[in-house]
């Protein structure tokens, strides 16, 4: 499929440095393929300073597709965890799919149904008004059965941009995103007790939350804004009209 294409194409784009990587590493001519990011509109993502820590659980909040590959099973095993270990929190999780049922199931089966609250999906709006009631923004992807990878998810650069904390997992592009400790914190991807652990530590870092989302914002702005990846793309445009 790709070998044809790497001599008869002007020029490349991949939405990460590790997409890049893998493209390079099967062929693709490092000199021809550029790194531009999917954007995000700013302007829909009000920046405010993360929700404090109060009395009540901590509120977790994740937001996909309700699929094996986005790992709100191992989110919601390690919220299970967090809740046997003393640390009070529950989950919300906004999206749909094929696996609400088997995650409602396994959420009932570990006792904490009602701990965890299924919203469906919901427009983009709404969404930003969940993540302005959270504390903590979960990404817990993990690699498919096939060896399917996310980059930087815009999930995440929401969550961001609007100043939630992030855990996410050490998978794909992510990492690219969210940085330890200077944007979130990451867990290794699958592992239940792993995510519990970094989420314990975010929850432990959470006097300097102004700060590490403060950093998350710029790191959006800098990298991911709609203006930054639209002139990113023009240049890689300018560069194959010229080959």
């Amino acid at each position: 499929i790709y070998d044809p294409l790497w001599e008869k194409t002007d020029r490349f784009v991949a939405n990460c440095e590790h997409f890049r990587d893998r493209a390079v590493s099967i062929g693709c001519p490092a000199d021809r393929i550029d790194v531009v990011g999917s954007g995000i509109e700013l302007a829909s993502f009000e920046y405010r300073p993360p929700l404090p820590l109060g009395p009540g659980p901590t509120r977790i909040i994740g937001v996909g597709r309700l699929s094996a590959r986005k790992g709100f099973h191992t989110l919601i095993e390690a919220l299970a965890i967090l809740n046997d270990t003393g640390t009070k929190a529950q989950l919300t999780l906004i999206g749909d799919g094929e696996e609400r049922e088997s995650l409602q199931r396994l959420a009932q089966n570990r006792g904490i149904d009602d701990r965890v609250f299924f919203k469906g999906a919901m427009p983009h709006a709404c969404v930003a008004n969940e993540l302005a009631e959270s504390h903590i923004f979960a990404a817990p992807s993990e690699t498919s059965p096939a060896g399917g990878l996310d980059a930087p998810t815009n999930t995440i650069k929401e969550a961001m941009a609007i100043g939630v904390p992030v855990c996410a997992t050490r998978h794909g592009g992510i990492p690219e995103l969210v940085e330890e400790p200077a944007t979130g914190v990451l867990a290794e991807e699958g592992n239940p007790l792993d995510l519990s652990i970094a989420l314990r530590r975010l929850i432990a870092l959470a006097p300097e939350w102004p700060m590490i989302a403060a950093a998350a914002r710029a790191r959006v702005e800098e990298r991911y804004s709609t203006h930054h990846v639209t002139d990113q793309l023009l240049r890689v445009y300018r560069m194959a009209m010229i080959r």
